[in-house]
């Protein structure tokens, strides 16, 4: 199939607006096998009445309200329990994709024999809808990155893009990682198939947005930080 159905999942809290550009750069993408999950972890601000209008304009967009406030990490976990996608990927509700992302990565999706997973290079806005400069430049990003490389850096960003199967069999996120949740569940993916690769689509694909005045999900203050790095070498020998 040319075409395989691709899931989009999307936690969201109680930021209405960023997540109708978030929900709108994934409806709006270039490739349209879609299968797009919003989680809303119990929203007061009109967003669940929002979802529910949304999806019944594209039936690609499915909902899962949630009756209780239990974080991100809970959020991404439903949604990849129910995602009936070959491919899955994620997105934060106050960051958006380039229009062609998805696009990209089916086109390098054969690469998921030899790698564990896909992720691409990302922009980061700042105020004034600036850019803001990275540590590392195009050139210098590695194409092929293994577990140990993430013990320097997380230098994958906060998505990855591989089968649904897989990241289900290497036990999704964490809820009880304080931060560092993404870099956790990278490394875990790294470790525990023999591929243990990953490999860099060197275009910015993915816009994450720092600029609004709301809380971002993953928000950590340094004893977090601490808490993170200790539960981590924890978790990961």
């Amino acid at each position: 199939n040319n075409t395989p159905l691709v899931t989009v999942y999307i936690p969201t809290y109680n930021r209405l607006e960023l997540l109708k550009r978030a929900l709108n750069s994934v409806v709006n993408q270039t490739y349209k096998n879609l299968e797009i999950i919003v989680v809303d972890d119990n929203s007061t601000d009109g967003t669940q009445e929002f979802l529910s209008s949304f999806s019944k304009l594209d039936p690609r967009v499915n909902f899962i309200l949630k009756e209780k406030n239990s974080g991100a990490c809970v959020s991404r976990n439903l949604a990849i329990d129910r995602a009936s996608g070959l491919f899955i990927t994620g997105l934060d509700d106050d960051d958006y994709f380039s229009p062609d992302r998805i696009e990209h990565l089916i086109n390098k999706s054969h690469l998921l024999s030899e790698y564990v997973f896909l992720y691409t290079y990302y922009l980061t806005v700042i105020a004034g809808g600036k850019y803001k400069k990275v540590r590392y430049l195009n050139l210098m990003l590695p194409k092929k990155i293994t577990a140990k490389d993430l013990l320097h850096k997380n230098i994958i960003g906060n998505q990855c893009f591989t089968y649904t199967e897989r990241l289900r069999d290497a036990g999704k996120f964490s809820p009880d990682m304080p931060a560092w949740q993404d870099m956790e569940l990278f490394y875990r993916l790294l470790t525990y198939s023999e591929l243990n690769k990953a490999y860099l689509i060197n275009i910015p694909l993915y816009y994450q947005d720092t600029s609004h005045d709301k809380n971002r999900i993953t928000l950590s203050n340094k004893q977090k930080i601490y808490s993170a790095f200790e539960l981590f070498c924890q978790k990961n020998n």
